[in-house]
């Protein structure tokens, strides 16, 4: 995996340094830092507007494979 302890420590600090009042800039900036150190996305992703349709936009953008898991199809093979 490439997310070394080099990329977790980042994370921590950029979790330290926005505080939930900022919630949604954290979120931007993770999903952003998640995407920039990945080969691969792996999504579970239901077609809705949101956070994750702009991260999986951006990975798209930036040419990473990207891996859909469609939450409904989840939900019918467990019942």
């Amino acid at each position: 995996m490439r997310f070394v302890r080099m990329h977790h420590m980042r994370y921590a600090y950029l979790l330290q340094r926005y505080n939930y009042q900022c919630h949604s800039l954290c979120m931007f900036l993770r999903n952003r830092y998640l995407v920039d150190n990945c080969d691969t996305l792996i999504a579970v992703y239901d077609g809705q507007p949101g956070g994750t349709a702009m991260t999986v936009g951006y990975a798209q953008e930036c040419g990473r494979d990207t891996v859909f898991i469609r939450p409904d199809e989840l939900m019918a093979k467990a019942s």
